[in-house]
């Protein structure tokens, strides 16, 4: 080719599509983004801002000490060494560093840190958003540093076909126009608001998908499936997401966590893990029983919900479907059900009354002696399911946060084909890539610790090829 428009150009502009934009530029490339959406931002925007992270200056100024060998060994053993090595090895290396590199651009973080997963030492990092969402904090500190840097971002323009030529990415087709470029970087984001993609590519979410909530932008299309066919990427990570526990309902508020007064029983009737386990765990344990499982509590509960006298949630707040009221909106319209006994609750809710009678009765005599010899359950917690009426309430993975079915990267995030080669010129971060967020959620900011690292890695990576490859 004899001219090229750009360097590197960047399709997306979440937070995996900024960082790599101004790593690429960092190392010398000229860099266009575009982006699908009239606003900037995608998915991050909408979130927290919690970014999971070891070794950073957070941690020193709270006398916290982190080892990110010990990140990355948790991140491996988490996910049964399901993930690259060679991805976990980056995300765990370059956390640290993107953290303190944000704060360069002038991002701040929350002064404490949460522990939302099974992690050793506190790891959850929390954008300060100055009033606004940690997210949307996050978005418009990137996004202000592109501007000042002259990196252009094109809004409303969806990249609908790479350009290659003889195996290699060498641009991008938008709104019918043709741009150029030594390399591409896709950050287009998931597909959690296209249910089509949803349930063809994660079946364990798809089957509900009457009640299925994607906690992201409408313009999360997928884009990244169509793209990766055109130049034979490879996609992994079938049925792999980021999903979380509601009920069979329309969800619009939405927390990941459930009460931890409940009383979770699997889809063989006995109890299946401690209520007050990390998210990304109990979501692991659903799976194992068939995608669905039974919140069960009394009227004696039901009564108190509301109340201090009841600790609620381990880890916070709530959405307003856990409110008195709104448990009773969901027994209501055929959400949950009630039972004098507890026999009548197990038949209600197809499961063995056997099963689900000697459940009760075992968690009931922890209640009592404070002690939960099964799960660990903190004594203060274990709220007797002693007199009817009964209610339970069937929970199900129909909210979802993020999806993991993508291209596949190497360690430099460059783009595998089906052949196993890499594909020069084309390289992958965040959402839109497979075989990074694993099967077991590690914990609160497990999504962006991704985006930002390996945006990160890809910026480099891309903008270090495009540069060799103008000289």
């Amino acid at each position: 080719m004899s001219e090229i428009d750009f360097d590197v150009i960047v399709v997306g502009s979440g937070a995996a599509g900024l960082i790599a934009a101004l790593t690429a530029q960092e190392r010398g490339a000229d860099v266009l983004v575009v982006e699908a959406s009239a606003t900037v931002g995608g998915a991050s925007r909408l979130s927290h801002g919690h970014i999971l992270a070891s070794e950073t200056h957070v941690q020193k100024a709270l006398g916290l000490e982190d080892d990110k060998d010990q990140l990355y060994l948790e991140y491996m053993l988490a996910n049964q060494w399901q993930i690259k090595p060679t991805i976990a090895r980056s995300i765990a290396d370059e956390s640290g560093p993107v953290i303190d590199w944000l704060a360069t651009l002038g991002l701040d973080f929350v002064p404490a840190l949460h522990r939302d997963g099974g992690e050793r030492v506190p790891r959850t990092h929390m954008v300060d958003g100055k009033g606004n969402v940690g997210g949307a904090r996050l978005i418009d500190v990137l996004q202000r540093s592109c501007r000042q840097r002259g990196i252009d971002i094109v809004t409303g323009n969806r990249v609908d076909r790479l350009i290659h030529r003889d195996g290699a990415v060498v641009g991008v087709s938008a709104g019918g126009e043709d741009l150029t470029a030594h390399a591409v970087v896709l950050a287009t984001g998931g597909f959690g608001a296209n249910k089509e993609l949803v349930v063809e590519h994660l079946p364990s979410v798809g089957q509900h998908q009457e009640w299925l909530y994607y906690i992201g932008p409408d313009t999360s299309q997928g884009d990244h499936i169509a793209l990766a066919d055109d130049v034979g990427a490879h996609l992994v990570g079938h049925d792999v997401c980021k999903p979380s526990l509601a009920p069979r309902m329309k969800v619009v508020d939405f927390d990941p966590f459930i009460p931890a007064w409940s009383l979770l029983l699997g889809s063989d009737g006995h109890r299946i893990i401690d209520e007050t386990a990390p998210y990304g765990q109990i979501y692991g344990v659903t799976r194992q029983s068939g995608g669905v499982v039974h919140a069960v509590f009394d009227a004696a509960t039901l009564a108190i919900n509301d109340t201090p006298e009841l600790p609620t949630f381990a880890h916070g707040g709530r959405p307003a479907y856990w409110s008195t009221d709104g448990i009773k909106d969901i027994l209501g319209s055929g959400g949950g059900v009630e039972a004098a006994t507890l026999e009548e609750l197990a038949e209600k809710l197809s499961l063995s009354p056997t099963a689900v009678v000697g459940a009760v009765a075992r968690y009931n005599s922890f209640s009592e002696t404070g002690v939960d010899s099964d799960f660990g359950k903190e004594a203060r917690f274990l709220r007797p399911v002693a007199a009817g009426p009964f209610y339970g309430i069937p929970l199900v993975t129909s909210v979802i946060g993020i999806t993991a079915y993508g291209v596949e990267i190497d360690g430099g995030a460059q783009v595998l084909a089906d052949d196993s080669r890499a594909i020069p010129g084309l390289y992958a971060a965040g959402e839109c890539t497979g075989g990074v967020i694993g099967t077991r959620y590690l914990g609160g900011g497990n999504g962006l610790a991704s985006a930002t690292t390996m945006g990160r890695v890809a910026g480099a990576s891309a903008g270090t090829y495009a540069v060799a490859a103008r000289a």
